[in-house]
């Protein structure tokens, strides 16, 4: 039984983000023939379905935010700014200098977390909160 809810609790929490990855490729067209330009400096879009988590690691603040069209941006101490993508709870995200991947997760009491692979944080596990 402890397992059932362990793993219904990975579904409430990780579902909304896999949701918004299906919707999206449901709603954009793809832009197959257009060239790839520079990436301009990124900026935490505006978007009312968004999800906003925060977190702390080494005493630098981690803002995530995960966007309805499946963007992930990762704000380190309220400049660091880090973008991309989340596909199957995994997030490669980078800033055009570096880049590393966010996989996202439940801990044992069904807290949201993140485990970095590369990247500032690399092999950290940060539990973050929504953001209220």
């Amino acid at each position: 039984m402890r397992r059932a809810a362990f793993w219904a609790s990975v579904g409430m929490t990780v579902g909304p983000i896999l949701l918004l990855g299906i919707l999206q490729r449901a709603l954009v067209r793809s832009n197959s023939g257009a060239k790839s330009s520079p990436r301009p400096t990124p900026v935490v879009p505006d978007d009312l379905l968004a999800q906003r988590y925060r977190g702390e690691s080494e005493g630098h603040r981690l803002e995530f935010t995960f966007t309805s069209d499946a963007g992930a941006w990762l704000v380190v101490d309220s400049h660091v700014i880090y973008s991309g993508s989340v596909v199957a709870a995994r997030a490669v995200l980078g800033d055009g200098k570096t880049e590393f991947e966010a996989h996202i997760g439940v801990d044992d009491d069904a807290a949201l977390n993140v485990r970095f692979s590369g990247g500032p944080f690399d092999q950290r596990t940060v539990r973050i909160h929504p953001e209220r």
